[in-house]
This record gives structure tokens, C-alpha cells and sequence, in this order.
């Protein structure tokens, strides 16, 4: 029990100190913001000499600035699409402003067709309203715990329909959208046939470990 407090204490203390993380570089990016906002002008006035520096300098800040959100994004929904989406924006980056040989623009072309063939093909289901991922109830807890890295407590080679119905303590049928508490995790009921069979099910990081 002092255990699983003191695990909820630390999650807790990091969940407050990346929030504060994300507040601070919500503001740099706002100030980032005014800044480029204030840059037009003087790209309007420009040389035609000066110009291709001045926004490429531009384009340099706005997609810092992009890099910015992306990093906050991830910071609050801690999910795998979303570390990969602010490679992608670094990535891009890099090539747009500070690539100067074709090595580099090779190199960095194939670091982006890894990442989003690592989204399309590699990542689970995603639904279209959340950026939680979506998996089958037939599927093996084993493997659920290998993709999302966390520990679900569960004893044996279980499905995900079997494990849910063995924690579940409700005795009310299987709906549409029920929570369900497992520990790291929340399970969301996604969709269930008409023989009362789980199709499939969203899975969410919890904040908190569970004293059950």
C-alpha cells in the first residue's frame, strides 16, 4: 500500500512539474510569436539582396516555434504519434534551414520516411476523436504490454476481453464507453456486438496507479 502511494506521489509530482514545463515554453512560444509577427515588416522592407536571409530566418523561428507546440503536445499526452510528430517537425527543420550538402538532404529524407512509415504501419489504430490507441479484445495483454511499455497487472496468457472481464465489478452489461480502472492504464470500451463480444477497446495512460 506505502508503495503504491509513494509511486502515486512521484507520478504525481512529475505530471505537476511537466505541466510547468509546458506552461514556460507555452509562453516562449507566445513571445517567439510577437517576435516573428514584428520580423514582417522588415521583411516587407527589405533588399531583394537581403531577402533570402531574412526569411529564411523567418521560416527558421516559425518552425522553431512549431517544434515549441509539438514539444508541449507531447509533454501532456505522452503518446508515441506524438514524440514522432516533433521529430518530424525537427527533422524538417533542419533540412528547410541548415542543410547544406546532399548528404544531409539525403540523410534527412530518410530519417522522415522511417518516421512516417513508423506512424502508418507501425503505430496501433488510431481513432479519429482521440490520440488514445485502439485494440482489438482478442488481442494478447503480453503484446499490449510490449507496445504501450507499461505493466498491466495480469496473471497468465490472458486476452484483453478475458483480462477485462476478470478485473471488471460492474455486473451491469458490457456498454459503449465504459471505463474501466486497470491500474496504469484505463480501458475504454470502444465497440461491442450484439452478442455482448468486445470488438475492441481505447487504451489511455493513467496519471496514478491503482490500490487494487
Amino acid at each position: 500500500m506505502k508503495k503504491v502511494e509513494l509511486i502515486n506521489k512521484l507520478k504525481e509530482l512529475i505530471f505537476i512539474v511537466e505541466m510547468i514545463l509546458a506552461v514556460m515554453i507555452l509562453f516562449g512560444v507566445l513571445a517567439g510569436l510577437v517576435s516573428s509577427v514584428l520580423q514582417i515588416p522588415h521583411i516587407l522592407t527589405t533588399t531583394r539582396e537581403q531577402f533570402y536571409n531574412s526569411f529564411k530566418n523567418f521560416l527558421g523561428n516559425a518552425l522553431l516555434l512549431i517544434v515549441g507546440v509539438e514539444l508541449i503536445r507531447m509533454l501532456i499526452t505522452h503518446t508515441t504519434r506524438a514524440t514522432l510528430e516533433l521529430i518530424i517537425f525537427v527533422i524538417a527543420r533542419k533540412l528547410l534551414i541548415y542543410t547544406d550538402s546532399m548528404m544531409d538532404i539525403f540523410l534527412g529524407t530518410i530519417a522522415l520516411a522511417i518516421a512516417f512509415a513508423t506512424i502508418k504501419y507501425l503505430l496501433p489504430t488510431w481513432d479519429k476523436g482521440s490520440c488514445n490507441p485502439i485494440y482489438p479484445g482478442s488481442m494478447k495483454i503480453r503484446d499490449i504490454k510490449s507496445k504501450l511499455g507499461v505493466e498491466i497487472p495480469v496473471e497468465g496468457d490472458q486476452t484483453l476481453e478475458e483480462f477485462i472481464h476478470k478485473i471488471r465489478t460492474s455486473k451491469e452489461p458490457l456498454h459503449s464507453g465504459e471505463k474501466i480502472d486497470a491500474g496504469p492504464v484505463n480501458i475504454i470500451l470502444h465497440r461491442i456486438n450484439s452478442q455482448g463480444e468486445i470488438v475492441d477497446v481505447e487504451i489511455s495512460d493513467s496519471n496514478f496507479v491503482s490500490n487494487d
